[in-house]
C-alpha cells in the first residue's frame, strides 16, 4: 500500500508537470518565433545564440512531455496491478464461489433435462408398445377369421369376431392417445428446450467464473514469484559483489509485474555497482 500510495503521488505530480508545461509551450513557441535572426552573406537568416536558445528551450520541454505521458502510462500500469494485488484473495473468493454457484445449477439443469428426457422416452415407448400390441391382436384375429371361414364353425366365426373387434378397438384406442399425447409432448420437447438454453448459460458462467478463478490465482502466485525473485536477486549482488560470473552469466528470471523486467547477470551488476558508488 506503501508503495501504490508513492505510485499515485509520483502520477499526480508527473500530471501537475505535464499541465504547466503544455501552459508555457505557446509562449515558448512565440519567443522562439521572435528570436533575432542574423544574415549570412547570401542574405539568408540564419540563427543566432538566443535562437538556438529558445529553440532547445522548446524541444526540452516538449520532450519532457513526452517522457511524462510516457512515465504516467507506465505508472498506470503498476498502479493497476498493485490494486489488483490488493485484491486478488477476495476475487479468488468470489470467482471460485460463482463458480460453484453456477455448477450447482448445470447440475439441477442436467437433472431436470433428464427427467424430461426419460418422460418422453417412456411416453414413446409406450406408444410404439401400444401399437405393436394391435397389430399382432389385428393379425391374430385375422388368423383366427381366416380358420373360422375355412372350416365353416359359426361358433370359432363368432369367437374370432369378438377377437377382431377387440384388436380394432386396440387400435383405435393405440391412436387417440397418441393423438392425446402430442400436446403433452410438445409442451415436454419446449420445456427441454427452454432448460438447454438455461443450461447452455450456466456452463458458460460457470467456465468464465472458473476462467477468472485461475486469473486470480495466477496473479497471486506471480506476485509470490517475484517476491521470491527479489530474495534471489538480493543473494545474486552479493554474490555479484564478488566476482562471481559462473554460473550467473546464464541468469535470466523472468518476473510478472509491469515493465517486462528480467532479473539477468548485467541487472545483478549494475545494482551492485550502485550500491558501491
Amino acid at each position: 500500500m506503501k508503495d501504490l500510495n508513492a505510485m499515485q503521488q509520483t502520477r499526480t505530480a508527473l500530471l501537475a508537470e505535464q499541465e504547466e508545461l503544455n501552459a508555457q509551450l505557446p509562449e515558448l513557441l512565440e519567443i522562439e518565433r521572435t528570436a533575432p535572426l542574423n544574415w549570412n552573406f547570401l542574405g539568408n537568416p540564419v540563427s543566432t545564440p538566443e535562437g538556438d536558445r529558445a529553440t532547445q528551450i522548446r524541444m526540452d520541454a516538449e520532450g519532457r512531455v513526452d517522457s511524462i505521458i510516457s512515465e504516467v502510462k507506465s505508472l498506470d500500469q503498476k498502479i493497476a496491478y498493485l490494486e489488483l494485488l490488493a485484491v486478488t484473495e477476495q476475487n479468488i473468493d468470489q470467482a471460485n464461489l460463482k463458480k460453484q454457484e453456477a455448477h450447482e445449477r448445470v447440475e439441477r439443469l442436467l437433472t431436470s433435462t433428464q427427467r424430461i428426457a426419460e418422460r418422453l422416452e417412456q411416453i414413446h415407448h409406450d406408444e410404439e408398445l401400444a401399437d405393436e400390441q394391435a397389430r399382432l391382436a389385428e393379425q391374430e384375429a385375422a388368423e383366427l377369421m381366416a380358420k373360422a371361414t375355412a372350416s365353416g364353425d359359426n361358433k370359432a366365426s363368432k369367437a374370432a369376431q369378438v377377437k377382431m373387434d377387440e384388436a380394432i378397438m386396440s387400435a383405435r384406442l393405440a391412436t387417440e392417445k397418441r393423438e392425446h399425447n402430442q400436446p403433452l409432448i410438445r409442451a415436454l420437447e419446449s420445456e427441454s428446450a427452454a432448460l438447454e438454453e438455461l443450461l447452455t448459460t450456466a456452463r458458460q458462467e460457470e467456465s468464465e467464473a472458473s476462467s477468472a478463478e485461475r486469473s486470480a490465482i495466477c496473479t497471486k502466485l506471480g506476485a509470490q514469484w517475484d517476491e521470491a525473485s527479489e530474495a534471489l536477486q538480493a543473494i545474486g549482488v552479493e554474490l555479484a559483489k564478488q566476482n562471481v560470473q559462473w554460473p550467473l552469466t546464464r541468469l535470466n528470471i523472468p518476473t510478472f509485474a509491469p515493465g517486462n523486467r528480467s532479473i539477468t547477470h548485467d541487472a545483478l551488476l549494475r545494482v551492485a555497482r550502485s550500491k558501491a558508488a
